[in-house]
């Protein structure tokens, strides 16, 4: 377990500069490492908090880290009990202790001791929203992690009223043998007999050479609650939409049918689309009818609006969903493999008529394959240190770097892999997602957490990027670049739990401010030296105007990481005039514009605005008048402008045409 101890402790520390909140660092990478085996983990947002005991009546209280639903309806929270030497003993009762804390905290919220805190503590912050929403709030679970072993710890489920509450230990011993299991999630089995009552009676279609099964079906309200309920989000990791919770117009009406018009519901709503893995029958099989009794790996590809808001309509109203039935059809490979494309086009176009951007927010989507693929093929320049080449190792799965480098042979071929592979070069998903949406000049969306975030990220991903090739990997490891340095220079000036905000806000405003004008060659080719003094002082600059930007909301805000996530927050940011005085020796400014001009004349006007082309690229995707090539070019066009590079005569004329036709049929970039 050193090798693994080792990776916690050096993560520990790059996330813990920042104000030397270790027990929230450690946290925090415990979720990291846990949430790629239980999707039913959202988020986590530091939360540093602590009482020690005798300061008041209500005893001593902690928390590191918080979660909250979009609906309100689950509170998870997060707290860290450390030990000075890992794998140090600790009691059930140490760890019933911490528990408790943590659950204090909860209590101290729900009175609004969020008054008694300034607005700049983050504490603050978690202690308002569970306030505002503590009438929402039908679960709370608290997760106990621990760097000592604690075998015999025990924690269960408890009710307070109508709120479940479900304490969870992980200590260093379980979180090792979990990752080291191949970082492979349990599956998900629904048990329709042992755990639903009953086998679900079904219409099988198997054509023998299709290669797969369809089950159709239907499911009651009340099973599909009950599912839910066990399984989370982990039933809709390959669905594209994800649950966009009761504030919508379809999730206000489903809610609606469900509690006016129950009887109806199954004639009102379209029905779900389900892949599994296998399915287990019970009984005979006779002219097609069958009765499942269990399923393996379930996904909502199309429905999960349904499921969400069946579950959320029975937790609110306290509805015992009676007439409500849903009807499914349900598709399984014959040979029991789960084929990411097929699975992929299953959900692409199951959800082909909703007007949401379709993509797979799975760790198999084709995007972070190829990224992927790029990072192990592709390695950095030679530098003049004598430093021997290596790779930026991209983690599509968490885990991915410490299993790679366990697979080596000896220790001699792990020591040779690790120089190859240094792990402060590797990357996750979410750090890619985050690095991406920042360079887009959305900092008010990576405010908002690592997991919103990415969604968002994967529903513009295939827009923004048509092509993923060499150049594109390199200028997203130089954005990384730029997004470490960054979080490196905050870390150093204690802003407390603001260090993700304001990281990302500085760092949309220098793009912003250098828009086609960041020299990313220079980034890759000399990779973390390349940021010079002057940047790193223009970096603290940005770093400080951002920190007090985001201290001062307007009137009648009080909330500050809500001001955040606020698209006003940023809008009101990016118009300030602040003086950084770079150069394109620092990597921002015409350094390479001669090499970039010598390759064509650059567009001009608004057609030089590379927003303006994204904007067409949408407006014309689902137009007859535009063909595949023309779409094409016009995402070409998109990332040409972005990168200031000049166009070919024909190119050109082309350009102005496409633009000059989309202006004919109405097309008007907004501004």
């Amino acid at each position: 377990m050193d090798g693994f101890d080792d990776e916690v402790r050096r993560r520990r520390h790059d996330i813990s500069e920042d104000a030397g909140f270790l027990q929230v660092a450690m946290a925090q990478q415990f979720f990291e490492y846990l949430k790629d085996t239980d999707s039913g983990l959202n988020d986590f947002i530091p939360c540093p908090f602590h009482i020690p005991l005798g300061v008041d009546s209500r005893g001593q209280t902690s928390l590191h880290g918080y979660s909250m639903d979009e609906d309100s309806s689950r509170l998870d929270l997060f707290v860290f009990h450390q030990v000075a030497v890992t794998g140090t003993a600790v009691t059930p009762q140490e760890i019933r202790s911490s528990r408790d804390q943590a659950y204090r905290f909860y209590k101290r919220a729900i009175d609004g001791y969020h008054d008694k805190l300034e607005e700049a503590n983050e504490a603050h912050s978690a202690m308002a929203q569970i306030f505002e929403a503590q009438e929402d709030i039908s679960s709370i679970r608290i997760f106990v992690f621990t760097n000592g072993e604690s075998p015999r710890a025990k924690l269960g489920a408890e009710k307070e009223g109508d709120i479940t509450i479900e304490s969870t230990p992980w200590d260093i011993d379980r979180l090792y043998k979990q990752f080291t299991s191949g970082g492979e999630r349990e599956e998900i089995v629904v048990d329709f007999v042992n755990d639903h009552g009953a086998p679900v009676s079904a219409l099988l279609c198997d054509s023998g050479v299709s290669g797969y099964k369809c089950y159709v079906g239907f499911l009651s309200g009340h099973t599909i609650a009950e599912m839910y309920a066990r399984h989370s989000s982990r039933l809709i990791e390959q669905n594209v939409r994800m649950f966009l919770q009761a504030r919508g117009s379809v999730n206000s009406g489903i809610q609606k049918t469900i509690k006016d018009e129950p009887d109806n519901f199954l004639a009102y709503n379209n029905g779900m689309s389900l892949t599994a893995k296998s399915v287990e029958c019970v009984g005979d099989i006779v002219n097609g009818q069958c009765r499942i009794g269990k399923v393996t790996e379930l996904q909502i590809v199309n429905g999960a609006q349904t499921s969400g808001s069946i579950f959320h309509a029975r937790q609110k109203e306290r509805n015992l969903l009676r007439g409500v039935w849903v009807q499914f059809k349900l598709t399984v490979p014959d040979d029991g493999q789960s084929d990411p494309q097929f699975y992929s086009n299953i959900s692409k176009y199951a959800n082909s008529q909703n007007k949401v951007k379709i993509t797979d927010l799975s760790a198999n989507h084709p995007f972070h394959q190829k990224i992927e693929k790029l990072s192990r093929a592709i390695v950095t320049p030679n530098r003049n240190d004598g430093t021997s080449l290596s790779h930026w190792f991209y983690e599509r799965a968490r885990g991915a770097y410490l299993i790679d480098k366990g697979n080596q042979p000896s220790n001699p071929a792990r020591t040779a892999w690790e120089k190859s592979n240094p792990k402060a070069q590797s990357f996750t998903k979410v750090d890619l997602a985050k690095s991406e949406v920042i360079a887009w000049g959305q900092p008010h969306i990576v405010s908002r957490g690592g997991e919103k975030n990415f969604s968002m990220f994967m529903l513009e991903v295939e827009d923004r990027y048509p092509e993923i090739n060499d150049k594109l990997y390199k200028d997203m490891v130089s954005r990384l670049i730029l997004f470490r340095s960054m979080e490196k220079i905050v870390a150093g000036l204690g802003q407390g739990g603001y260090r993700a905000n304001v990281v990302a806000y500085s760092l949309s405003y220098l793009y912003l401010k250098y828009d086609g004008r960041v020299d990313y060659p220079l980034f890759w080719s000399k990779q973390f030296d390349s940021i010079s003094d002057r940047l790193k002082e223009a970096l603290e600059t940005l770093a400080k105007e951002a920190y007090a930007h985001i201290m001062s909301p307007p009137d009648g805000i009080s909330n500050l990481s809500e001001w955040a996530k606020k698209k006003e927050c940023w809008e009101s940011f990016n118009v300030k005039t602040i003086d950084l005085q770079l150069t394109g020796e620092d990597g921002f400014g015409e350094r390479h514009q001669a090499a970039r001009l010598a390759q064509g004349t650059p567009l001009s006007g608004e057609l030089a605005v590379a927003k303006n082309w994204i904007q067409l690229a949408v407006w014309s995707k689902d137009r007859d008048d535009y063909n595949r090539r023309e779409r094409a070019f016009v995402k070409f066009l998109a990332q040409t402008v972005t990168s200031r590079s000049g166009l070919k005569p024909l190119q050109l004329k082309w350009a102005k045409d496409i633009w000059a036709k989309a202006a004919r049929a109405g097309f008007t970039p907004k501004p």
